[in-house]
């Protein structure tokens, strides 16, 4: 009973996670936000051998709420009125295409050791 609670969980994780996946490649949003990410890190770079990239880590997007300017703004408020400006609200909600990520993230190691 406890192997078949185990299996039920780690399955249930596995599917959340792939769902998730699928999401993550199908959004067009999502794209379209991490290559403004991608420019912006490129751009405040600019002049050092860190600018220019063709990508960046993923841990470095809890970098865009930390890192602010000398108006107390941060980098991702600093994106989402360069958006709004430039006519691409849309892309400040690309989370709604990917619904099932933060169940994906949340779905820890101890479900995969159980």
């Amino acid at each position: 009973a406890r192997v078949d609670a185990a299996a039920a969980a780690l399955d249930a994780a596995f599917r959340v996670v792939a769902s998730a996946c699928e999401q993550v490649a199908r959004s067009e949003k999502l794209a379209r936000l991490l290559e403004h990410v991608l420019a912006l890190g490129n751009r405040l770079n600019g002049g050092t051998p860190r600018g220019g990239a063709r990508g960046f880590a993923l841990e470095a997007l809890p970098k865009l709420g930390a890192v602010r300017g000398a108006k107390g703004e941060s980098l991702l408020h600093f994106l989402a009125d360069h958006l709004r400006a430039r006519g691409e609200d849309a892309l400040v909600d690309a989370a709604d295409d990917v619904p099932d990520l933060a169940a994906a993230a949340s779905a820890g190691a101890a479900t995969w050791r159980a």
